[in-house]
């Protein structure tokens, strides 16, 4: 009490815990879906899961970070290391068939425009795992988890899988792919 922490400990304990918490969340979300709102939180209200806004591209920021790893990708490549540039669609690029009607992906597609642009230019191999990806989860497939951004353990594999097939031979030799069981 004398130090102070009993005070701060207590406000970061009520501000998460405090009466009716939960009642007050459903409320909250209740009332943003009546008033016709799409999001709540930055989160998107889907047909049967929740999904992270999508966020307009920042093709700015996405040179710079594909010229880094471009850069890295040159050095190691010269140092006899293979290389592969495999990028992963968000569950908003990849489960489009579960967003609201008014979400398009105008945006998406203009920055996975961007991507496959810059990994046509990689000094190493380029994947586009949203692609096989978006195959799958329009298949009906669970390739990413209802409530989150994370793939499954399914879309894991599938990822794996596209990844083996670009592997060099030279690591790959005398080995096959596992399994999905």
């Amino acid at each position: 009490l004398f130090s102070g922490t009993y005070s701060s400990d207590m406000t970061e304990y009520l501000s998460d815990q405090f009466p009716f918490r939960d009642f007050f969340v459903v409320v909250k979300a209740s009332s943003e879906r009546m008033l016709g709102r799409m999001e709540n939180g930055g989160v998107m209200f889907c047909k049967d899961n929740l999904t992270a806004r999508k966020d307009s591209p920042d093709t700015e920021n996405l040179k710079i970070n594909m010229d880094a790893a471009s850069t890295f990708s040159a050095a190691l490549e010269n140092s006899g290391i293979p290389t592969i540039l495999a990028v992963a669609g968000r569950r908003a690029d990849v489960c489009i068939d579960t967003l609201p009607p008014l979400y398009g992906d105008v945006c998406q597609n203009r920055l996975w425009d961007a991507i496959d642009l810059y990994g046509d230019e990689f000094s190493g191999a380029y994947l586009n795992l949203r692609i096989p990806l978006r195959e799958r989860a329009a298949a009906g497939e669970e390739v990413y988890y209802r409530t989150d951004h994370h793939w499954t353990s399914l879309g894991a594999y599938y990822a794996y899988a596209e990844l083996w097939e670009v592997l060099p031979e030279s690591l790959t030799s005398g080995m096959e792919i596992r399994a999905l069981d």
